[in-house]
């Protein structure tokens, strides 16, 4: 188990990660929305907030609560920002947990679950 946890880790540590995988939650979203082709209004008036709320989280001026980043990436409404709603409430015990653009992090996550 040892042995494996060190292969994984040295696995995660050896991938240089691009600037957009150290992004905050903020440009996360922006991310998601600009990849569904959303505008800032629109997300907004799914949430039932002002565009400028969105605007702040996306730009790291506001840090949102988890439930608000789940209800925002819900409203983009892709399978992608769904993925990012269920990566955000993942734990990790055993090994360090990857950013959501981590190219193997569906690889760490099915070895996380069975370490």
């Amino acid at each position: 188990l040892t042995l494996l946890q060190n292969c994984l880790n040295e696995c995660f540590m050896s991938t240089t990660p691009n600037p957009e995988e150290l992004n905050s939650v903020g440009a996360d979203l922006a991310r998601l929305r600009l990849n569904a082709g959303l505008k800032q209004s629109k997300v907004a008036d799914l949430v039932g907030v002002d565009t400028s709320r969105i605007s702040r989280i996306e730009t790291g001026e506001a840090t949102p609560e988890l439930g608000e980043v789940l209800k925002i990436a819900q409203a983009i409404g892709t399978p992608e920002s769904l993925a990012y709603a269920r990566y955000l409430q993942e734990e990790w015990k055993e090994l360090p947990k990857p950013p959501f653009w981590h190219p193997a992090r569906a690889d760490l996550l099915s070895a996380e679950e069975h370490l």
